[in-house]
């Protein structure tokens, strides 16, 4: 299905882009552990933060359960999971390896990293 965008006249494939992204998302993702090198520094606790590695492959269904548990137990409403940024960062950061550093860092970061980590998240469920 082909889409124009902005007006233009060229005309883009939607399959060549989301095939595209697949391809990317493929290449940073490795066994399951995806590292994640920040486009900048980020501090957080009064640590300074360079990259992370989340290790999906580590996650079972109970970790799915528990994040949709605490989420209720905080009053947030998920209607699917896939699209909510506030699932997939807790998700996320279960999949953390680095010590210390928890579903908060997700709040100090960059918005370009932000959402590049939530689609590697968004990928695993």
């Amino acid at each position: 299905m082909a889409k124009e965008i902005n007006g233009a006249e060229d005309l883009i494939q939607e399959e060549d882009l989301q095939v595209g992204e697949s391809s990317a998302m493929e290449a940073d993702v490795n066994d399951g552990v995806y590292v994640h090198k920040f486009s900048k520094p980020v501090v957080f606790e009064d640590k300074t933060v360079e990259s992370l590695t989340f290790n999906f492959e580590k996650l079972t269904g109970r970790d799915v359960r528990m994040v949709s548990r605490e989420m209720k137990a905080a009053g947030l409403v998920v209607l699917m999971k896939s699209v909510d940024d506030d699932f997939l960062t807790r998700f996320a950061a279960r999949a953390i390896e680095e010590k210390d550093i928890d579903v908060d860092i997700f709040d100090a970061m960059p918005c370009k990293d932000f959402n590049k980590i939530v689609s590697v998240a968004r990928r695993f469920l």
